[in-house]
């Protein structure tokens, strides 16, 4: 009777953990369907970045191979049912050794502003692989010495870019049209890749996982006037220069930068980093022309770096 006792009080025992159990399981989900219910459908995010870096280094053209800082306030808002995002930046250029306003005082110091549209076309159900597009404005200003500055005018252009994001290798490409003060056009094509250290070597909960790896190749295309108008190598009455193939730049590629990154997270909204890049001019009339125009910095080799610091909320 003992023994028949203990088997229902143990039978019972499990009966109502089991009951307790799945009423749990079932008090989570209904608690995760009211948190998606309740989602706000606009997430909104900003920040503030700042770039310590060797050099200026603007569509593998080296504008400037004196030190510079490079803030940028940042700010975007996604809606979560649609996929679609809207954002602003404004970028800045500081030349911190101002060796430059003596001879060439157009392009420092610089602020750039940023306007644009995005939209996820399509995302994979776990999330790993997405096809996102972007389209924005810039208008890039120039601060410069009174003298001159009726002949630096600012430059304006519109752009869109694809980026295809997976587990293995992101692709991105992007097609701009500067408008103003030229009429042109660039492309630019590029590899990326990012890791979480500790995830990489299988570590959970691991300190490692707050450092991050990434890098990032690119090269770009542009048309004659944007490679003679970037890269500085003619510079002036482009229907003359036409005429004059010794002096014009033909279409073509402009160069390639290979960056790596490191970060660290010291925070949720703080982070820090460091990086590392190599740039290199493929042009051959790009970097054989430049000993003409008195000015060479554009179109030169370049091992360049610094130091990041990030700010989000």
């Amino acid at each position: 009777m003992k023994c028949i006792n203990c088997s229902i009080i143990t039978a019972t025992a499990f009966t109502l953990a089991a009951f307790m159990s799945f009423g749990a399981e079932n008090a989570e989900n209904e608690n995760e369907l009211a948190a998606d219910e309740h989602e706000p459908p606009w997430a909104f995010e900003a920040g503030f970045d700042n770039d310590f870096a060797t050099a200026y280094v603007w569509r593998n053209a080296v504008v400037s191979d004196h030190p510079v800082w490079q803030p940028c306030a940042w700010a975007n808002a996604t809606h979560n049912d649609t996929g679609l995002s809207a954002g602003f930046y404004v970028w800045q250029n500081w030349d911190l050794s101002n060796h430059r306003q003596e001879e060439y005082p157009r392009a420092m110091n610089e602020t750039d502003y940023n306007i644009h549209l995005g939209y996820t076309a399509w995302e994979s159900d776990d999330e790993n692989w997405a096809l996102t597009f972007e389209a924005g404005h810039e208008w890039y200003t120039y601060r410069a010495r009174k003298e001159y500055r009726d002949d630096n005018p600012s430059s304006r252009e519109i752009y869109v870019k694809a980026e295809l994001e997976n587990p293995f290798v992101g692709v991105y490409g992007q097609y701009s049209h500067a408008y103003h003060p030229v009429d042109a056009n660039h492309f630019e094509l590029g590899l990326k890749k990012e890791v979480v250290v500790g995830e990489t070597f299988g570590l959970e909960n691991s300190w490692l996982n707050r450092f991050t790896f990434a890098g990032d190749w690119n090269v770009n295309f542009g048309s004659g006037k944007y490679l003679s108008e970037y890269l500085y190598y003619v510079g002036r009455d482009y229907d003359a220069a036409e005429d004059d193939f010794g002096d014009y730049l033909k279409d073509g590629v402009g160069g390639m930068t290979l960056k790596f990154n490191l970060s660290y997270e010291v925070c949720e909204h703080f982070a820090v980093g460091a990086f590392i890049a190599y740039t290199a001019v493929l042009n051959d009339t790009v970097r054989d022309g430049q000993s003409a125009v008195g000015y060479g910095t554009a179109a030169r080799n370049l091992v360049w770096g610094g130091l990041q610091a990030g700010l989000s909320f």
